[in-house]
């Protein structure tokens, strides 16, 4: 069955919201250094985000696999007023699968059509705001609740372990019974047990994150439902960073497995391995993924 969307919170101000409705073109950047890439965009704004129309081709996709942090900045010309949101931006796919498409019909620019750009949302998490006309003046800044994020240690263990924190359980409860029966007098049982816990763990972390980065592809591509991509469907965590971590724990695990293999044999390779868990968990991934798939084609 597929989830329900979660009726959106206000996050932008009514009076903002209509500035943006009215600024035309918008000046947004990612990154930084380097690697800063900013553009200019026509933006559909709603209470809880602004939607983006990236041109497909743009640097700025590849800018937010690297980093999802964005930084939005206008000002007014003949009405003085100052607009600077920081958020996270969530690179959707295209604009014409997004699923509030006929909200967004009316922003597009002039002569332009949904399948030319992609979908970027932009989740605002701290507003400044300034007007200054007359005798009239304003002024707010602060953060939004979007801004409530888990710390990034605790997001990460989310993306490698969500769910999974029984399976990793099984894990250590079944390589540390093996070795601690077996290897009583050996002199190599603390590196062996901890080589082959880092096996069995980094495995299971490698999967998981690959799997996210798969499924948050799949879901730009229309292909998946979201909630498959975990914390980088939200915004919360780099695509590219998760890919990066996901081969760095399968080298780790390969390297550990290897030490298991050569100190003890094969037999605790194999326990490592079937500790893993995965040849029932990936089977199981890969039924609810495809699962999903079809509910979304239906």
């Amino acid at each position: 069955m597929a989830r329900r969307r979660t009726p959106p919170s206000t996050l932008i101000p009514e009076p903002i919201t209509r500035i943006l409705a009215l600024h035309g073109p918008l000046q947004v950047s990612c990154g930084s250094g380097l690697a800063r890439v900013s553009v200019s965009v026509h933006a559909a704004p709603f209470d809880d985000m602004l939607l983006l129309f990236v041109p497909r081709r743009s640097p700025f996709r590849v800018a937010l696999d690297r980093d999802p942090r964005v930084d939005l900045h206008i000002q007014g010309g003949a009405v003085h007023y100052s607009v600077r949101i920081q958020g996270r931006a969530i690179d959707t796919g295209g604009a014409s699968a997004h699923e509030r498409r006929m909200e967004i019909l009316p922003w597009l620019p002039e002569g332009s059509t949904l399948q030319q750009f992609l979908g970027v949302e932009l989740i605002p998490e701290r507003i400044e705001y300034a007007y200054d006309e007359g005798e009239e003046r304003r002024h707010f800044q602060g953060a939004t609740d979007a801004a409530k994020v888990p710390p990034m240690a605790t997001r990460w263990i989310r993306l490698c372990f969500g769910g999974l924190i029984p399976a990793v359980a099984i894990a250590f409860v079944s390589v540390f019974a093996y070795v601690g029966w077996y290897g009583q007098w050996d002199p190599l049982r603390p590196v062996v047990l901890l080589a082959a816990l880092a096996g069995s763990v980094g495995l299971i972390a490698s999967a998981r994150l690959g799997y996210r980065v798969l499924a948050h592809r799949s879901w730009q591509r229309g292909k998946a439902a979201r909630h498959h991509g975990g914390l980088l469907s939200e915004g919360l965590l780099p695509v590219r960073s998760a890919l990066i971590a996901a081969a760095g724990t399968l080298v780790v695990a390969v390297l550990a497995l290897a030490i298991c293999a050569v100190a003890w044999g094969g037999d605790l390779l194999g326990v490592s391995l079937a500790a893993t868990q995965l040849w029932f968990l990936l089977p199981l991934w890969t039924f609810r993924f495809m699962g999903d798939m079809g509910e979304s084609a239906a």
